[in-house]
């Protein structure tokens, strides 16, 4: 069993992520209600949508963005 994040979807087709790697699968191999950013299982059965580790993954980004946002202010402060 592996953790996939959904990075896009294009036309049929839905590239995740794992490990870094980016990997195409067919859209329809993925629950019906998948969303770019969602987290999924793969198990023996196919993908099942992962709401706890997705609602971390999108908190984590947000964190990440901020923590840009204020390294950015800084950076802007000391040059003026």
């Amino acid at each position: 069993m592996q953790y996939y994040a959904v990075d896009r979807f294009e036309g049929d087709f839905a590239v995740l992520t794992a490990d870094g790697r980016l990997r195409t699968f067919r859209r329809d191999a993925l629950p019906p209600d998948t969303a770019e950013g969602d987290v999924l299982l793969r198990t023996e059965d196919g993908f099942e949508r992962c709401p706890d580790q997705t609602l971390d993954a999108r908190a984590e980004m947000i964190r990440m963005r901020q923590a840009l946002l204020q390294m950015q202010e800084h950076l802007e402060e000391e040059t003026n």
